[in-house]
């Protein structure tokens, strides 16, 4: 499986510092455990592209659009941000602003 975005398109989008407390929100996890949410969001985000454009496109994209890569670095900030749904509507929107 391809991933279609890395923590350092993330930081660059959205700020290395937001990635880190999106990645901690109540300050309680340590920087293994930070860097392994991030990890998982990236794959589940992934695999949630591949699995809804596999019936038009042959996946994993490669070399991978840049609407795809675009796409899911700001998916993979939702689910840093917003594991599992979790927020309300508007602190969701707020994670990508």
């Amino acid at each position: 499986m391809a991933n279609y975005t890395t923590r350092s398109d993330l930081e660059i989008k959205f700020g290395a510092q937001n990635i880190r407390e999106w990645g901690n929100p109540d300050g309680k996890f340590n920087a293994t455990t930070v860097e392994a949410r991030i990890v998982d969001a990236i794959e589940a985000v992934s695999e949630r592209i591949d699995a809804e454009l596999y019936n038009q496109f042959t996946v994993p994209f490669s070399p991978v659009p840049r609407l795809i890569k675009d796409l899911a670095t700001k998916m993979a900030a939702v689910e840093i941000r917003n594991p599992g749904g979790m927020l309300e509507d508007e602190d969701a929107k707020a994670a990508t602003d």
